[in-house]
């Protein structure tokens, strides 16, 4: 690739210049964050109620973790990464619209799947809820890969 201006040799125009390592991390926390909350959810609710605090609820939310990481990077991978890409060849990187995007590939894995049963009131919420969790890692990408957040970076833990 030339240099253009601006852009350096090892970034990709369609991500804006988001470096490697950052686009990695950010990548990361929108599998992975979404999950991580819901398993402090459950911990923090078994907290309420001693009795109800057991090995297995406790291995219960190291599962979701696990599980809902790889169903968030399969989501991440396929949906969310190829539609940012694609939309941030006419708009800029912002927060909005990597949460949009995170809603999107959030929603539609799901949406698509139960396509005919859509209109049954439980597919539609489930489809929102799952929306709104994709919403949540689109903006934790967002977070990671914003141009500010390069600036934030200690010189020391620069490569």
């Amino acid at each position: 690739m030339t240099r253009e201006a601006g852009r350096h040799d090892h970034e990709d125009p369609h991500l804006r210049g988001i470096p490697g390592e950052r686009l990695v991390l950010g990548l990361l926390l929108a599998a992975s964050g979404p999950p991580a909350l819901i398993a402090l959810f459950m911990v923090a609710t078994l907290l309420m109620d001693p009795k109800n605090l057991e090995a297995m609820a406790i291995f219960g939310s190291f599962a979701v973790i696990l599980y809902g990481t790889v169903i968030g990077a399969l989501h991440v991978l396929i949906v969310g990464l190829p539609l940012y890409a694609l939309l941030l060849r006419w708009l800029p990187h912002s927060w909005w619209l990597a949460t949009l995007n995170g809603f999107v590939a959030g929603a539609t894995p799901w949406a698509i799947l139960h396509l005919s049963t859509m209109r049954d009131r439980g597919q539609f919420e489930i489809s929102l809820a799952l929306g709104a969790f994709g919403a949540i890692g689109g903006f934790l990408f967002w977070f990671v890969t914003r141009p500010k957040a390069a600036a934030e970076v200690p010189p020391e833990l620069e490569s």
